[in-house]
């Protein structure tokens, strides 16, 4: 066991120089446990003269000066001088070679995992052999343990769900004819009938010449996420049946109704016409008249919202100038502003036109002051804006000196039959105006919003659509506005 040789190379290895090493065991170069061994396998040689076992090639550690170890491949053979039993070792340093290979085994287990929690496998199918090779997450995506599903293209359609085949085929059909990338949603059965969702995506892989060689693809499980889209889809569906029948209900309850409370309207506008009834007739009369109206209005809105819902409400957009609907819809409250002593404040915006449905602005902007009116303080104010906002819609704004709103009131106000509890108030109302124009609005292309403090008032914002033929000058007078983007809008 004692070194008679050491070349420059086992010099760099070892960090000796041959003066220093020569005549110095050769399990010296060796760390525990691989310098007991060695001398093992000497005695075990000269015991039994096998050469084997000398002289086999192995990977250990070796020890450099400095006292480092480094991963070495080592080969002894007997040189067959049996008088002076001389022996030669070859060792060469791999340490890079090692490095690689920890760097390979790293990625590789980082792949396997990274499959494992995604729920993917990989798979290559080479179109000459056959064969169909898959990553090992593969099998238990088809309901096999892992390396117990026999990979071939054969045993992969066997497995997809029998109404899903033809698809399957057909995508393959086309990546390999038209070199389709296919990405293709399937079922498979497991072995134990059960039936999950697959996702397939992979493209074809060519030679020089263009023919199809080989098919790479991933699979990925997506049961969890398509069974719950499958429900939303039914949800929706059924949400959608429901609605229409619904709309179709309200449809024909409205009309039925409406037949009915006609009558009662005539007749009670008859009998109010009449002068030989007596004052308390006359009263009561006007009551019946008041109820009617109110309910009427219900029936109308709650059709309105019906045909809204079912996508049925038209509109008939057109080129409506500003000052002519507040004009009109002023004239139309104001009665109702005088018995509430609420005055109305705006200022004439000419040249400013919108694009919008003239007849459902009108309907938006009477809801909303008529609300400004009912909930208002006696003695209070309306005031109406008017701005541009940055992407060239239309802001008008109206604001009232009311009470205001909780945050909780403001957080359901666009709620169909939300009274937001006033429902034993004084104040007639449905709950539906507001969400029937906030729906509205969004038909025509804008938007609406809502700002409130208890004991300071409210603002609600329509932004519409602004019509091309505005002027100029009206544009840069209403840039002069207070940005409507401001909560609360600044006076």
């Amino acid at each position: 066991g004692i070194i008679r040789y050491f070349n420059p190379a086992a010099e760099r290895i070892f960090g000796y120089d041959a003066g220093e090493i020569i005549g110095r065991k050769l399990n010296d170069l060796m760390p525990s446990p691989h310098r007991e061994h060695h001398d093992e396998y000497i005695r075990r040689y000269e015991r039994t003269g096998d050469p084997h076992i000398i002289g086999i090639g192995r990977e250990l550690e070796g020890v450099r000066k400095d006292g480092t170890r480094f991963p070495m491949y080592l080969n002894v053979t007997d040189t067959g001088l049996t008088k002076l039993r001389l022996f030669v070792g070859v060792v060469r340093d791999i340490t890079d070679r090692k490095k690689v290979e920890r760097r390979l085994e790293e990625q590789e287990e980082r792949f396997r995992r990274g499959q494992l929690y995604a729920d993917i496998g990989t798979w290559d199918w080479d179109l000459e052999s056959g064969e169909l090779y898959c990553t090992e997450r593969v099998g238990p995506l088809f309901g096999f343990a892992p390396g117990d599903m026999v990979t071939s293209s054969e045993n992969f359609l066997a497995r997809v769900h029998p109404q899903d085949r033809k698809n399957v085929r057909a995508a393959i059909d086309a990546a390999l004819e038209r070199d389709v990338a296919f990405d293709f949603e399937h079922r498979v059965v497991w072995p134990d009938g059960t039936v999950r969702w697959l996702l397939e995506r992979g493209a074809v892989v060519r030679d020089a010449r263009g023919k199809p060689v080989h098919v790479l693809g991933v699979v990925q499980d997506i049961d969890e996420r398509k069974r719950a889209e499958l429900t939303l889809i039914a949800m929706r569906e059924q949400a959608e049946r429901a609605n229409r029948a619904r709309a179709e209900f309200i449809s024909h309850m409205s009309h039925e109704l409406r037949t009915p409370l006609n009558a009662i309207l005539g007749f009670a506008q008859l009998l109010k016409s009449d002068s030989s009834t007596g004052s308390v007739h006359t009263e009561c009369v006007g009551e019946i008249l008041n109820a009617g109206n109110h309910l009427l209005e219900l029936i109308n809105d709650t059709l309105d919202m019906a045909r809204i819902d079912a996508g049925k409400l038209k509109l008939d957009p057109e080129t409506v100038s500003v000052d002519e609907i507040l004009a009109e819809t002023i004239a139309l409250v104001s009665t109702m502003a005088g018995e509430h002593r609420v005055s109305i404040t705006h200022r004439r915006w000419p040249g400013v036109f919108l694009y919008a449905d003239r007849v459902r602005t009108r309907q938006v902007l009477i809801n909303i002051l008529t609300n400004a009116i009912k909930y208002n303080d006696p003695e209070g104010m309306v005031s109406i804006a008017c701005s541009l906002d940055r992407n060239d819609q239309v802001c008008i704004t109206v604001t009232d000196t009311g009470p205001g709103l909780t945050e909780e009131q403001l957080s359901a106000i666009f709620e169909p039959y939300n009274r937001l509890g006033r429902e034993k108030s004084p104040v007639e109302g449905s709950g539906i105006g507001l969400a029937f124009s906030h729906k509205l609005v969004a038909l025509m292309g804008g938007c609406m919003d809502v700002s409130s403090q208890v004991g300071e008032g409210t603002t609600f914002w329509i932004w519409l659509p602004l019509s091309t033929i505005t002027t100029e000058e009206a544009r840069a007078a209403m840039r002069e506005e207070p940005d409507p983007s401001v909560y609360p809008l600044e006076e």
